[in-house]
């Protein structure tokens, strides 16, 4: 799916002196105390914050959220904790890194980037091997809906010859190429994979990272 279009983006500030992003019109924060908002996401997802250490932000505005939300896990985990956030537009990273708002650690930063790129990106297949809890920022998932539902829909639709595109090691790719591509995942681990002989170090982390895929999906 390609990335959303956007026809306007403007920074304006609220009453209290604070930046937010417009984008097509529709302000991603709120107008009036967006620090009390991002306090209260975190308020209404504390249940499973106080479970995961790695979480995954859907949207980054001009990160409200995302301070809470850092200082929220570093009270909670100390420094034992990673969040990724998904933000379709680069501009909104660039404009949070000139106005620093963005925190210097424990944080990754996926930007302007189609699905396809996501899943062919390591750092982020390898970031959902953590089975983060999600944490949505309403406004973005709702002005980008379709592109977080397909985010979330192509997690679902894998199937093994997908999961071989994402490998770069060839020796890997070739072992699972003995495979038909076809399989589901489902069908890979309950049986195809069940009755082969797992390979020796170094690739036996390969059987626990599809398996940690396969239950994030």
């Amino acid at each position: 799916m390609p990335l959303p279009y956007v026809h306007s983006y403007e920074i304006e500030s609220t009453k209290s002196g604070l930046k937010i992003p417009v984008i097509n019109g529709i302000h991603l924060h709120s107008l009036y105390d967006p620090e009390k908002e991002a306090k209260d996401l975190i308020q209404e997802n504390l249940g499973m914050l106080r479970q995961k250490k790695a979480i995954l932000v859907f949207g980054l505005g001009l990160g409200y959220h995302l301070k809470e939300l850092v200082s929220f896990l570093k009270n909670q985990w100390g420094n034992d904790f990673l969040i990724a956030v998904i933000e379709p537009l680069e501009q909104t990273v660039t404009e949070c890194e000139k106005l620093g708002l963005l925190p210097p650690e424990n944080v990754l930063i996926f930007s302007g980037m189609e699905i396809s790129e996501l899943y062919a990106n390591q750092a982020f297949t390898e970031f959902l091997l953590k089975k983060p809890g999600i944490l949505p920022h309403p406004p973005s998932l709702s002005f980008f809906n379709d592109y977080f539902k397909d985010l979330m829909l192509q997690r679902a639709k894998k199937k093994l010859k997908n999961t071989i595109d994402l490998i770069e090691n060839p020796e890997i790719k070739k072992y699972l190429s003995a495979f038909s591509g076809d399989l589901s995942l489902d069908s890979f681990f309950s049986g195809q994979l069940a009755h082969k002989t797992p390979l020796n170090s170094p690739y036996d982390f390969l059987f626990h990272a599809l398996r940690g895929i396969k239950e994030r999906v």
